[in-house]
């Protein structure tokens, strides 16, 4: 990790701006229901969940009638829809990691189509072991038992703890990879990022983001 020495914690930012709600010609619940669930109350936009044929709404219409749309839309129809710019940098960094749906076309609430074009991401990376346990802060530690009996996801760890809180991240589980989330962590919404993926999200003013760096051991 020399050439990349940080990475953070980042999540979309909960003001109706930065995380808006919407409407799709699909039922959120459904979409939701057609994701694997890694985690307890986590849904999971991956890319295995593309490939096996989840719910993609064709259409989705912000519901609160603000004045812009972010890049990210984490909170439209139960995963994510990200831009062609967050598109573009991803391929840039990571070409041939994550899955993308074909466009779903965006509109604001009074009928105006979106600044942006925007499709359905699948990130291509649930890690498990990058947080180096005993030099983070956790509450409480265990097993998740609802993951126990999964045979995907049996015996991962299921910890959380603050989310500004500074984890101690695993340099050689992460190194090469700029996003990804890690399933043995339980703090819903929560992507971890490199320092190379942050920057360009700010060269391209990719906006409502909030970042914490993490350590590196």
């Amino acid at each position: 990790m020399a050439k990349d020495p940080k990475v953070y914690l980042f999540k979309t930012d909960t003001t109706k701006s930065g995380n808006p709600v919407f409407d799709g010609d699909v039922s959120r619940n459904d979409v939701v229901a057609s994701f694997h669930q890694p985690t307890v109350g986590q849904w999971c936009g991956d890319r295995r969940s593309l490939e096996h044929g989840a719910l993609v709404p064709k259409t989705i219409r912000e519901g609160y009638g603000i004045k812009t749309l972010p890049h990210i839309l984490s909170g439209a129809v139960g995963w994510v829809a990200v831009s062609e710019t967050v598109c573009s940098v991803l391929e840039t960094l990571e070409p041939g990691v994550h899955a993308f749906t074909p466009e779903i076309r965006v509109t604001y609430k009074d009928g105006r189509p979106s600044e942006h074009r925007y499709f359905g991401l699948g990130w291509g990376a649930d890690l498990t072991g990058t947080i180096n346990v005993e030099r983070s802060p956790w509450y409480p530690r265990g097993i998740n038992p609802e993951l126990a009996t999964n045979p995907y996801f049996k015996g991962v760890p299921f910890y959380s703890c603050g989310g500004a809180n500074l984890l101690a991240i695993n340099a050689s589980v992460v190194d090469g990879h700029h996003l990804w989330r890690a399933i043995d962590y339980s703090v819903a919404g929560t992507w971890f990022c490199s320092e190379a993926l942050r920057e360009a999200f700010r060269k391209y003013k990719v906006r409502h983001l909030t970042f914490h760096e993490q350590g590196l051991v």
